[in-house]
């Protein structure tokens, strides 16, 4: 059924059509990842959560793919450090700069100058 409505100079607008070009729309950018979809963002905290088990009981390099594929999900802050973390913890320094740096995380923030 389309419903029909009429616009300030006496056209007719057809709602149907607008709400099927806005279904689309939305559609389009979940589907290239600019609006972020519940299911994807689900997925995301559960592989951060499986990644921060891991990373609990000693599998840091486990760890570290699942951050890797949280990230090819959602590249934000949060995935960022995470995976900072887990490369600090394998020793990888410069990758574990990088990836704090992307996550907003400015170098020396939480280490006391000691001198």
């Amino acid at each position: 059924m389309i419903s029909v409505g009429y616009g300030e100079n006496g056209s007719v607008m057809r709602w149907s059509g607008v709400f099927w070009a806005l279904g689309l729309t939305v559609a389009a950018l979940l589907s290239v990842g600019i609006l972020p979809s519940t299911a994807l963002s689900e997925d995301l905290d559960a592989i951060l959560r499986k990644g921060n088990e891991l990373r609990r009981v000693g599998r840091d390099r486990e760890a570290l793919a699942e951050f890797q594929r949280a990230a090819r999900i959602a590249n934000t802050a949060r995935v960022n450090a995470q995976i900072a973390l887990a490369e600090q913890a394998l020793g990888l320094w410069v990758e574990a700069e990088t990836h704090m740096a992307k996550a907003g995380i400015r170098r020396g923030l939480g280490h006391p100058r000691r001198g």
